[in-house]
């Protein structure tokens, strides 16, 4: 059965694909606005899977950053840039690490577990009052989840002012996750509402899109601790 990354991930590949084929519709028809906002909206379905792709597979950045050299140094060898021995080295080298890393198979991200997926049920059947996602310990860096009344969850991320709260807004990905700053809290939050279904897609969703927003200027590796709130 897919877990709830998987379901997401094909979405958004079906909505690349689906822009794909739009954008050559339009320029068809020369509806060269149109070609305008689908770039657009594509560039943000691309960040989006990127993200999800990422936390799937913390080698994803690797496997990118291998496909684009091997693709850059093919074309300088291509239109004769560069010495044709030394490129066939540098393309050489980067296929044997790239056949290397693949072969390894995914490096699943320690968010894409069963823990958060537990934890996110039982918050929303009242079995706990919420939990901590701690990112980084030394930074004290955290996401903090928790029911607000019986019908909402709150998800806030603790700042040291409203200017760090801008400026988490502006960088990464957390400027596309509807967060919001709280004065009393000294916070970036969101209100999730539980509905009758108790889906927790959304909540995922945005959990994971923090923390992969929030690791350029986090950390590079390290384990993220879950830490339950009970009641």
């Amino acid at each position: 059965m897919a877990t709830d990354l998987e379901l997401l991930i094909d979405f958004y590949q079906w909505e690349k694909q689906r822009l794909l084929l739009t954008i050559e519709d339009n320029k068809r028809d020369h509806d060269f606005i149109a070609v305008d906002n689908n770039y657009k909206e594509l560039g943000y379905v691309q960040r989006e899977l990127d993200c999800l792709l990422r936390l799937k597979d913390r080698n994803y950045p690797k496997i990118k950053r291998l496909e684009w050299e091997i693709d850059q140094y093919s074309n300088k060898r291509n239109h004769n840039l560069y010495n044709d021995e030394f490129t066939n080295i540098m393309v050489n080298q980067f296929k044997e690490e790239l056949e290397k890393i693949k072969k390894q198979g995914p490096s699943s991200s320690s968010l894409d577990t069963q823990f958060i997926d537990e934890a996110l049920f039982s918050i929303v059947t009242g079995e706990i009052e919420g939990f901590t996602l701690l990112l980084d310990v030394k930074m004290d860096s955290k996401i903090e989840l928790v029911r607000n009344g019986e019908k909402q969850l709150l998800l806030r991320i603790g700042v040291e002012s409203k200017n760090d709260a801008k400026y988490l807004k502006k960088y990464g990905l957390l400027g596309d996750v509807g967060l919001s700053y709280d004065d009393n809290l000294n916070s970036l939050v969101k209100l999730f509402e539980i509905g009758p279904h108790k889906n927790v897609l959304p909540i995922k969703e945005a959990i994971s899109r923090i923390v992969i927003g929030s690791k350029g200027f986090l950390w590079e590796e390290g384990t993220i601790y879950l830490k339950l709130i009970t009641k």
